[in-house]
């Protein structure tokens, strides 16, 4: 069955309404975001150090054995 074109110049419409929505928005936090890092409000990234993501790992990997013992007590 086709479909009408009223029908779908409204479905087009409400599309490129949302697509544009969205991209607006992603621009909009990226200049936040750029603004910030450019006057000082919030400085750079952080980079995980090879020390600090053994130590993550480690406690990822002791929680999810934690976990793993607690289900196969029930």
């Amino acid at each position: 069955m086709a479909m009408p074109w009223g029908m779908a110049l409204w479905m087009a419409n409400m599309v490129w309404v949302a697509l544009i929505g969205w991209v607006s928005s992603c621009l909009t936090v990226a200049d936040e975001l750029a603004s910030s890092l450019r006057t000082g409000d919030i400085g750079p990234f952080h980079i995980i150090s090879t020390e600090e993501e053994t130590i993550l790992q480690n406690l990822e990997l002791s929680i999810l054995c934690n976990c793993a013992m607690n289900v196969c007590k029930v």
